[in-house]
């Protein structure tokens, strides 16, 4: 994402913007563990209810480098010197027990869950897009806040979907894939993770987010033009 064009706008707009995506980012990491935590507990798994971690408490939730340090890093490093580094997270993780759930399926909602949230959050930033501006045209620090939020949700579909441990995506594939399958991805969890961290290190994942970036500025192009 590039922060470029906040240096035209008057620096009370730029604080609200910067506020408003670290707060947007914060809570979209957040809300992805919570679906996680939720959809266990749907399933039979009540770990992360009695740990306290389907509050909305950030503070249950921070993990001092992936909540705060890394997000924080990158956008003052893209802000700063106007660089296009992905802008990505964790919070803790919410604990779940498989052994309580009571299907296999349970493990697969539970994998997906937290995509689904931020897939949901990037519907309702366009939503509220929508709104912008068809009803406060003038509100443009308002909308850019919401187009960056709805790109960080996106940013963090298309990283947890990866089916590298330890994303969602790998531990999808573990609960659809047949044991001999699942056992040898489980095996392998240390080489496929160094192929996430190549994947980062090298800005090579650029090639995968890019693409759907792209179909994200297309849609936000059509509701700017509605």
């Amino acid at each position: 994402m590039n922060w470029e064009y906040l240096r035209g706008l008057p620096l009370i707009y730029q604080i609200i913007i910067v506020a408003l995506v670290i707060l947007g980012t914060l809570y979209s990491i957040i809300l992805h563990e919570i679906a996680h935590g939720y959809a266990a507990f749907i399933g039979g798994d009540p770990t992360a209810k009695e740990s306290g971690r389907l509050s909305f408490n950030p503070i249950k939730h921070i993990d001092p480098i992936g909540t705060l340090a890394l997000p924080g890093a990158l956008i003052l490093l893209n802000s700063i010197f106007g660089m296009h580094l992905p802008v990505f997270g964790w919070a803790k993780p919410v604990p779940v027990n498989p052994m309580n759930l009571r299907t296999k399926r349970d493990m697969t909602l539970v994998s997906l869950a937290g995509i689904l949230m931020n897939f949901a959050i990037m519907l309702f930033m366009l939503l509220i897009i929508f709104i912008i501006v068809r009803f406060i045209p003038g509100a443009m620090f308002l909308l850019i806040a919401f187009i960056l939020i709805g790109a960080i949700n996106i940013l963090l579909i298309v990283f947890n979907i990866l089916p590298l441990p330890p994303l969602d995506g790998f531990n999808f594939l573990l609960s659809v894939l047949p044991a001999k399958q699942a056992g040898w991805l489980d095996k392998n969890k240390k080489i496929l993770f160094g192929v996430l961290f190549a994947l980062i290190f090298f800005g090579l994942i650029q090639y995968i987010y890019t693409p759907v970036f792209w179909l994200y500025e297309q849609l936000i192009n059509i509701i700017l033009r509605s």
